[in-house]
C-alpha cells in the first residue's frame, strides 16, 4: 500500500447514498436512550455498527449469572445505528479458507494459518446459534460460495493454493471443492468460467443482524445508545478519560474504538495502518413479467484478465441480487477511492457497470431485463497487512480498539468481539489487600480473567493473575520472553535469577526481548489460591482449603489469556527450571508458530514416584501440625511448625549429599558470626541442658520442662557457661559472657550442627513468606504434570515418548549431573523425546538447585542457544544503545523467593 501521511481529524459524512439494506428502517435506527448523554460510563464504544454492537453483546452476554453488577455501557454513534460499512455491504458471511491462507504460512506459520481459517469458518454455526437462540430474522441462509475464474493462469493459481492446504492435511480444506475448466461453466452458470473453487459460506440481511442484536440488549439498564453523536477527541489524564462529542463530554475508564475506516480521526498514530477505502455496492431488481434463473449460491468472481478486482455476489431469497466490488474499474484512480471518507456521492468510473452486469456474467440472463434499483458506495477500514486491529491500542491502558477489518469482517467481527470483551472485562488491579504475601512483590501487575474453567471442570469467576514485565513488546508483538518460576517462586525474576537479568551478555536481555513473568495459580503471590478471595469478592471470604486443585496445563491456559491482552502475538522463547520447566514443556503445545523455542531445566515430563512422594511427604508435615486445622487456620497463627518442617524436607531434595557434605561437613555453628534464624530462643539453665538438647528445633514445645521431674530454674546470674559439643569431644568454652535465662534479642549457643542451623534458618525464613494451604496445593499440581495426557494413544507402549515427538520447537534441555530430585536421566529422556533438542550438562555438586546458583553456565549455555535459534532477535540493535558486557550480573542480595544467599551459608 506504500507510505501514507497522516490524515486530518474527520466524521462521517452528513448525507450518505441509502443502501438497499437501510430501506426498511428498524425502531431503534436513530436511537436515543436518555435525553441527554450521562455523565459517566464504565465503557464507551465508539461506533454502533457490527462491532460496536457485537461488543456490547458479549460484554452483558459474558455476565449473565455472574454476581458482579453489569457495567454501565454508553455506544456513541455518529450517524444512525449501523450505516457504517456492515449496513453498506454485500451481505457476505463468507470465510476465506484457502485466498490469503497459503500468505498466512508463510507470514506466521501453519498452525496460526489454519487458526484464522478455522476462526473465520466458526462463524457460520456463530450465527446459526445465535439467530436461533435471540430469534433474530435477518434471512440467514447458509449456502456454499463459488469463487469463480474466467482467466485460465487465475485458476491453475487457485487450484494450486487449495492442493497445498491438502497436502498440509488441513482439515478445514475438506470442505473445498475444486471443480475443473471442463464442468467450471456449467457448474457456475456463469460465461467462460475458467474453474471454480466452492466452500461453505452464507447470506443475510445485515443491517436487520446488527438492529435485531440490538434490541436484544437496549431495555437493558446497563446499555445507554445515543445515535447522531459523532466523537470529536478522546482526552485521557490520570483518572481515565473524557469522551468529548458536540452534546457534551462522558467520562470513562475504559473506551472502545469500534469505528474502522474512521479511526485514525481519533487515534492519529493509526493513519497508515487503517486506511479508509470507498466501495461500490447496487441492489439489482429484475422488472415484474420477467424471469432469470434462480442462483442457489453466493458468487466470487474474477476478471478475464486474472487481476484483482472482481465482484462478489449474493442472491437474495426474492431472486433479486445484491452485487459489488468491480475495483478493477477505477483501482487506477486513487481519488475515487483511497483515503476517501465520502460515501455520499458515487464512484464515477464504475457507477454504471453493473447496469447490464447480470445480462453479460450469467447464463439464462440474457432477457431477464435486470436493472440496477439501488446503488450507494461504503468506506471500508483497509490494514496495512490485510490483518485487523483487535485488542488494546498500544501504550494507551484502558483503551481498545476493533477495526481494520480489510473489506472482510462479517466472518471476522462476531467472535474476534466476543475476545475483546473478555479482554476488557480482565480488570487490572492495583493491589491485593486481602493477600499479605503479594505485597512481598513490589513491582508486580494483576489482571482479572472474568472467569477460567480449569481442567477438572471447575470455573473459577474474577480471577487474578499476577505478572512482571520488562523490556519493551515490539510493534509486531513477536519478542517475548516467558519466564515460568518454580514451586516456591514468583512473578519476580529479579529476585532469583537477577544476574541473568539485564542488557546485551545476559540470557534475559531486556533490550533485545519483552521479558514476562507470569504467577501460577496456587501460589500465595498474587494469582488465585487459598489466600485470595473466592471468586474475587470479599463477602465469600478467602478460598483457604477450598481453592480447588489446579494442574500445570491450567496455568498455561490462563497465562496464554494474560499474552493476549499484553499483545504478544508470538513467544520468542519459554523458559523454566523445576516446576517452572513443566510449564516450558506445556507451553510447547501451543505450536512451533506460537512458541517458537523452549528451554526446560532440570524438570520432567511426568512427575515420578520418587517426586510425589517426597510431596507426600511434606504435606503430611504440615497436616501433622495441630494449628493446621484441616486448613482453617489465620494469617496470624499459621501452622508454621509443619510448613517449616515441609521446607526443610524439600530442601533435602533441591540439594545433593555433596553439597552438604562439603559446605557444612560435622561443623558447628559459630555464635560469634551473625545468625540470621530468626525469632529468640531461651538458653536452658544448666539442669535442665539434657531436656533442651532433646527437644531442640522442636518448635511447637514448652520453653522450661514441665514433667514432674523437672528441676525449679534458679535466678538468671551473669556467669560464664560451657555447653556439651554435640561431636561428644568434650564441653566447649564460648568466649561470651552471656545470661543463662538469656536477655531479649540473645541466643542460646548452639548444640547441634551447622547443617540442622542451615535447614532450621530456611525453614524460619519460609513461614515468613510461604502460605501452608498454597503449599500444599502446588505439591499437589506437580502431581498432576504429565505430559502425555490425553496426548498418547491409550495402547501406546511408550506414551511419554510418544507426546514428546509432538514438540516441534528448537529446544535445549539443560540438566544438572548432581540432580537427585529430577535426575539427568530425565533429562536425558526430554532430549531424546524432543526431534529438534540438544542437551547440556550444568557442572556443579549443589543438587537440584544447581540452576538458581549456577548462573555463568545457565547464562553462557541460554544464550548459545539463543543465538541460533532466534537470530533475527539477537543480531538487532540492542534498544537505548546498551551495550553488551561479558558474563553475568554480580548477585547484590539474598534471594527471597530462590536458593542464593549472599552471606556465607557456612556460618550456620
Amino acid at each position: 500500500m506504500g507510505t501514507h501521511q497522516p490524515l486530518p481529524s474527520f466524521l462521517p459524512v452528513d448525507n450518505p447514498t441509502r443502501p438497499f439494506w437501510r430501506t426498511e428502517p428498524h425502531p431503534l435506527d436513530e436511537l436515543r436512550s436518555t435525553e441527554a448523554l450521562p455523565d459517566q460510563s464504565d465503557v464507551v464504544i465508539i461506533g454502533a455498527g457490527y462491532s460496536g454492537v457485537s461488543i456490547a453483546y458479549h460484554l452483558l452476554k459474558h455476565l449473565e449469572g455472574h454476581d458482579k453488577p453489569h457495567p454501565a455501557i454508553t455506544i456513541l454513534e455518529a450517524r444512525q445505528i449501523c450505516s457504517g460499512a456492515t449496513g453498506r455491504n454485500g451481505g457476505h458471511l463468507r470465510p476465506d479458507l484457502y485466498d490469503r491462507i497459503p500468505t498466512y504460512i508463510k507470514r506466521y506459520g501453519v498452525d496460526a494459518a489454519a487458526e484464522v481459517a478455522n476462526f473465520e469458518l466458526s462463524h457460520i454455526k456463530a450465527f446459526k446459534n445465535l439467530l436461533a437462540e435471540e430469534n433474530i430474522d435477518c434471512e440467514f441462509n447458509i449456502t456454499r460460495c463459488l469463487s469463480v475464474y474466467l482467466d485460465e493462469a487465475a485458476g491453475e493459481k487457485a487450484r494450486k493454493k487449495y492442493e497445498e492446504l491438502v497436502s498440509r492435511g488441513l482439515a478445514f480444506a475438506d470442505d473445498i471443492h475444486y471443480t475443473p475448466p471442463k464442468n467450471a461453466e456449467g457448474v457456475s452458470g456463469i460465461k467462460g468460467a475458467k474453474a471454480c473453487l466452492s466452500y461453505t459460506s452464507g447470506t443475510l440481511w445485515p443491517y436487520k443482524l446488527i438492529l435485531g442484536l440490538l434490541s436484544k440488549i437496549a431495555d437493558s439498564p446497563a446499555i445507554n445508545v445515543q445515535a447522531f453523536t459523532p466523537v470529536t477527541s478522546v482526552v485521557s489524564d490520570n483518572s481515565g478519560h473524557i469522551i468529548h462529542t458536540p452534546r457534551g463530554s462522558v467520562r470513562t475508564s475504559k473506551v472502545v474504538y469500534a469505528s474502522n475506516a474512521y479511526t485514525s480521526g481519533l487515534l492519529p498514530e493509526y493513519s497508515a495502518s487503517i486506511v479508509p477505502c470507498r466501495g461500490i455496492c447496487c441492489h439489482i431488481g429484475i422488472p415484474e413479467g420477467k424471469t432469470a434463473p434462480f442462483l442457489p449460491y453466493s458468487y466470487g468472481i474474477g476478471t478475464k484478465t486474472g487481476e484483482s478486482g472482481g465482484s462478489y455476489l449474493i442472491s437474495r431469497p426474492d431472486g433479486s441480487i445484491i452485487v459489488g466490488g468491480a475495483q478493477r474499474t477505477f483501482i487506477d484512480r486513487k481519488d475515487q477511492w483511497y483515503a476517501v471518507i465520502d460515501d455520499s456521492t458515487l464512484i464515477e468510473p464504475t457507477k454504471d457497470y453493473y447496469n447490464d452486469f447480470m445480462q453479460r456474467t450469467f447464463k439464462g440472463w440474457e432477457d431477464s431485463g435486470a436493472y440496477v434499483k439501488e446503488i450507494w458506495t461504503g468506506i471500508m477500514g483497509y490494514s496495512y497487512d490485510t490483518s485487523p486491529h483487535v485488542g488494546e491500542v498500544p501504550d494507551k491502558p484502558g483503551q481498545y480498539i476493533c477495526a481494520g477489518f480489510d473489506g472482510h469482517g462479517m466472518p471476522v467481527i462476531f467472535l474476534a468481539a466476543k475476545e475483546l470483551a473478555e479482554m476488557i472485562h480482565h480488570e487490572r488491579l492495583d493491589s491485593q489487600p486481602e493477600n499479605p504475601f503479594s505485597n512481598l512483590i513490589t513491582d508486580q501487575l494483576f489482571v482479572s480473567i472474568p472467569s477460567f474453567t480449569l481442567e477438572s471442570g471447575v470455573t473459577l469467576y474474577n480471577v487474578p493473575v499476577a505478572y512482571t514485565t520488562r523490556g519493551r513488546l515490539s510493534e509486531t508483538g513477536d519478542n517475548a520472553l516467558v519466564i515460568c518460576h518454580a514451586l516456591s517462586g514468583s512473578a519476580d525474576v529479579a529476585d532469583w535469577w537477577g544476574p541473568l537479568l539485564g542488557g546485551p551478555g545476559q540470557a534475559f536481555d531486556t533490550s533485545r526481548f519483552f521479558v514476562i513473568c507470569l504467577n501460577s495459580l496456587g501460589s500465595p503471590y498474587g494469582s488465585a489460591s487459598a489466600v485470595t478471595y473466592k471468586d474475587g469478592n470479599p463477602e465469600k471470604g478467602l478460598y483457604g482449603p477450598e481453592f480447588p486443585l489446579t494442574t500445570v496445563r491450567d496455568d498455561v491456559r490462563i497465562h496464554k489469556i494474560v499474552l493476549d491482552y499484553l499483545g504478544v502475538r508470538q513467544i520468542a522463547a519459554v523458559v523454566g527450571g523445576s516446576m517452572g520447566g513443566m510449564l516450558t514443556l506445556e507451553y510447547a503445545y501451543f505450536g512451533k508458530d506460537y512458541v517458537r523455542a523452549i528451554v526446560p531445566i532440570a524438570t520432567s515430563p511426568r512427575h515420578s514416584a520418587w517426586c510425589i512422594s517426597w510431596g507426600e511427604a511434606q504435606r503430611q508435615s504440615i497436616y501433622s501440625d495441630p494449628k493446621y486445622e484441616d486448613g482453617y487456620y489465620s494469617f496470624d497463627d499459621p501452622p508454621a511448625t509443619g510448613l517449616g518442617a515441609a521446607r526443610m524436607s524439600a530442601l533435602l531434595t533441591y540439594r545433593s549429599r555433596n553439597s552438604f557434605e562439603s559446605r557444612f561437613g560435622r561443623n558447628v555453628p559459630d555464635p560469634t558470626k551473625q545468625q540470621n534464624i530468626k525469632g529468640t530462643e531461651k538458653l536452658p539453665t544448666p539442669p535442665n541442658e539434657h531436656w533442651a538438647i532433646h527437644n531442640d528445633g522442636h518448635k511447637g514445645g514448652r520453653s522450661t520442662p514441665s514433667g514432674r521431674n523437672s528441676p525449679t530454674s534458679p535466678t538468671p546470674q551473669e556467669t560464664e557457661v560451657q555447653y556439651m559439643d554435640p561431636q561428644f569431644s568434650g564441653t566447649k568454652t564460648f568466649s561470651k559472657t552471656i545470661d543463662t535465662a538469656l536477655k531479649s534479642g540473645q541466643k542460646r549457643p548452639p548444640t547441634y550442627f551447622s547443617a540442622q542451623s542451615y535447614l532450621r534458618y530456611q525453614g524460619e525464613k519460609f513461614v515468613k513468606r510461604f502460605d501452608a494451604n498454597c503449599y500444599i496445593a502446588i505439591t499437589r499440581k506437580l502431581d498432576t504434570h504429565d505430559v502425555s495426557r490425553q496426548r498418547a494413544s491409550p495402547t501406546s507402549s511408550d506414551p511419554v515418548r510418544e507426546a514428546l515427538a509432538q514438540i516441534q520447537q528448537p529446544t535445549l534441555v539443560l540438566g544438572i549431573e548432581s540432580d537427585g530430585l529430577f535426575t539427568f536421566e530425565e533429562q536425558k529422556e526430554i532430549a531424546a523425546g524432543i526431534p529438534d533438542s540438544r542437551l547440556k550438562r550444568i557442572e556443579s555438586p549443589e543438587g537440584h538447585d544447581a540452576f538458581l546458583l549456577q548462573f555463568e553456565q545457565v547464562n553462557r549455555y541460554i544464550l548459545e542457544f539463543f543465538r541460533e535459534v532466534l537470530p533475527d532477535i539477537m543480531s538487532k540493535a540492542p534498544a537505548d544503545g546498551a551495550v553488551e558486557v561479558d558474563g553475568v550480573n554480580k548477585l547484590t542480595k539474598s534471594s527471597t523467593f530462590g536458593e542464593a544467599e549472599v552471606e556465607d551459608i557456612t556460618a550456620w
